[in-house]
């Protein structure tokens, strides 16, 4: 059960994990208080900057990162001078998982050291991130508005940059015996990650921050957002984290190392659009090209990137949405249906139907 910390700000931040919260006990279906730590050896972080009112900043983390049993969560403010905003976590077995949503008042340097291997997952929603290392433990890592990183560093030391504006961010911290529990003690599926984890190498998953795709956004707010209580919350939000995960491994695999500049985007963004409202629309891949001023391969492989499909297959699924609700209205056959959706030959519009649902379009006036 969701509660907000009653001291101000962070409370006791040296022993945050020491903090009492209400936890859900999703074993036993009952809500009760315990501790946000469970016994074995701590991991600590420190952080220092001229912003903060305490300079120091010390935070014990439980063995693991994660609780027992059960998860929690917590929203406290921050008020620093450089920042101010309100954060929630939420603790998992073996997962730590902060969304932020702050306002930098004026550049904000911090230095910071985690004396564990730290495996996390970042989208910067809004906002920007920099980070130099002063070991080769870790390295330099950039992450613009609109972009994710996701990175294994053996040992964190060094200076985190904030620039002034509005920051808005989800990351994930996984454990290595979290991600030893999915995966296996194999971790080879993880590709360079994986190396780095066996090695304990510092690896990021691509050289530069990737585009956050739209399917990412729905994910993150699906998770913000969850519908549920007790156990079946938890259930469901670590679904959406290995959904998360999953996606962003998925680039690596698809080759997408290169971002989409913010011009491109805007680009791409109107060719989905054009194809949303002309379905029937024929025109080929060089004539999209045209249309959007990009070349054949920049809006190929940047369509992918952005949303996860291709040209030619986002508009089939937009035409076959628009054949479903078409096939529900009376007095519409379904060759009528086909040419309007820019099928010249009804029985390869059936065919397409077919594949997309798996049923025939007469199936659904059945």
């Amino acid at each position: 059960m969701k509660r907000e910390c009653k001291k101000a700000d962070r409370p006791e931040v040296g022993n945050f994990y020491l903090v009492l919260l209400k936890i859900n006990n999703n074993f036993g279906g009952k809500s009760g208080t315990q501790k946000f730590y469970k016994t074995g050896e701590i991991m600590r972080t420190i952080m220092r900057s001229a912003d903060f009112d305490e300079k120091e900043i010390v935070i014990d983390y439980p063995d693991g990162i994660g609780l027992v049993r059960g998860f929690g969560e917590v929203t406290y403010r921050q008020r620093f001078q450089a920042l101010q905003g309100v954060t929630q976590e939420y603790l998992f077995e073996g997962v730590l998982v902060v969304h932020r949503d702050g306002q930098v008042l004026r550049e904000l340097v911090i230095e910071i050291n985690h004396d564990f291997p730290f495996f996390k997952m970042q989208f910067e929603l809004e906002g920007h991130s920099g980070y130099t290392p002063f070991t080769k433990a870790s390295i330099p890592t950039i992450i613009g508005g609109g972009k994710h990183q996701l990175f294994f560093f053996p040992e964190v030391n060094g200076r985190l940059t904030y620039p002034p504006g509005h920051r808005y961010t989800f990351e994930v911290i996984f454990s290595l015996q979290y991600l030893r529990k999915v995966f296996g003690e194999d971790l080879s599926c993880l590709k360079n990650l994986g190396r780095g984890v066996e090695k304990m190498e510092p690896v990021h998953l691509t050289a530069q921050a990737c585009p956050i795709t739209p399917l990412m956004k729905q994910i993150i707010y699906d998770f913000l957002n969850c519908p549920f209580e007790g156990v079946f919350r938890k259930v469901y939000l670590e679904a959406k984290l290995l959904e998360l995960f999953t996606l962003q491994v998925d680039q690596l695999e698809r080759g997408y190392n290169r971002p989409v500049s913010r011009r491109d985007t805007e680009k791409l963004f109107f060719i989905k659009e054009y194809l949303t409202e002309h379905p029937e629309t024929a025109c080929s891949l060089h004539e999209l090209s045209e249309l959007a001023g990009l070349n054949d391969f920049k809006l190929k492989r940047g369509f992918k990137a952005l949303f996860q499909t291709t040209v030619f297959r986002y508009l089939t699924d937009v035409r076959m949405e628009k054949a479903k609700c078409m096939l529900h209205e009376e007095g519409v056959s379904i060759a009528e249906v086909a040419f309007s959706i820019g099928y010249k030959n009804p029985q390869h519009f059936t065919a397409a139907f077919k594949r997309k649902y798996g049923y025939l379009p007469s199936a659904v006036r059945c």
